[in-house]
C-alpha cells in the first residue's frame, strides 16, 4: 500500500525526527526561562516526539528486497521494542523537566530501557552487521547519553533552575517533593506552579 510506502521513506523520517527534536529543544528552553506557553508547548512537542516513535516504530525500516520474510520479522520486532523505547525516554525526561509525580520512577524506567535497547541491538549487530542496525545503534547511544545526562541532574538543580526568581517557591516545590504526602505542602507546591506559569 501507497501510505506504508511513505512510512517507510527514511528521508521523510529522518526530517520528522530534526523537527520534533528542534521545536523540543526550543521548548525546553522556552519553558526554562518562563516564555508565555512555553510548559505548553514543551509538553505538546516532547509528546508528540514520544508519540512519533511509539505509532510509527515499525515502519522506520525500509525493508530491502533481499529481505527473507524471516529477517524482515525479527527487523520489524527490533525497531518496535527501540522505537518504543525511545518514545519512553521521552516521557521519562519529559516528566522530569516538568517536575511531575513520579519522575525519580520514570527516568530509571527510561535509562533502563536505553541499556536494554543498546544490549539488544549491539547483540543483534554484532550478528548481522548491517547498516539498519548500524543506524539503530547510534541513536540508542544517542538517546542513552541525553537520558544519563538528565537522569544525573539531580532534581533539586531542576527546580533551582525553574525558579531562579522565586526563591521561596522553590524551597517549597522541594519540600513536597521530599515529603510527598503532605496535603499542604502539595497544594502550596501546586499554587506557585500555577503562579509561575501565569506571571
Amino acid at each position: 500500500m501507497e501510505i506504508f510506502n511513505l512510512y517507510r521513506n527514511l528521508k521523510i523520517l529522518n526530517k520528522i525526527e530534526v523537527i520534533f527534536a528542534t521545536i523540543s529543544a526550543l521548548a525546553v528552553v522556552l519553558s526554562f526561562v518562563r516564555f508565555p506557553f512555553g510548559d505548553e508547548l514543551l509538553i505538546l512537542s516532547v509528546g508528540l516526539f514520544s508519540l512519533f516513535y511509539i505509532a510509527i516504530g515499525v515502519f522506520i525500516y525500509k525493508f530491502d528486497k533481499s529481505d527473507a520474510a524471516g529477517t524482515k520479522f525479527s527487523k520489524v520486532v527490533l525497531s518496535f521494542y527501540a522505537c518504543n523505547g525511545y518514545g519512553v525516554c521521552l516521557l521519562g525526561i519529559l516528566f522530569k523537566l516538568l517536575i511531575w509525580p513520579g519522575e525519580k520512577e520514570m527516568m530509571l524506567v527510561a535509562f533502563a530501557t536505553c541499556l536494554i535497547n543498546i544490549f539488544l541491538i549491539l547483540v543483534f549487530w554484532l550478528i548481522f552487521r548491517n547498516n539498519y542496525l548500524k543506524n539503530h545503534l547510534i541513536t540508542s547511544f544517542f538517546f542513552f547519553i541525553v537520558t544519563t545526562f538528565f537522569y544525573l541532574i539531580p532534581i533539586y538543580t531542576i527546580i533551582d533552575i525553574r525558579y531562579w526568581n522565586q526563591n521561596d517557591c522553590g524551597l517549597i516545590i522541594k519540600q513536597s517533593y521530599d515529603d510527598p504526602r503532605n496535603e499542604r505542602l502539595r497544594n502550596q507546591a501546586s499554587e506557585c506552579k500555577y503562579n509561575r506559569k501565569n506571571k
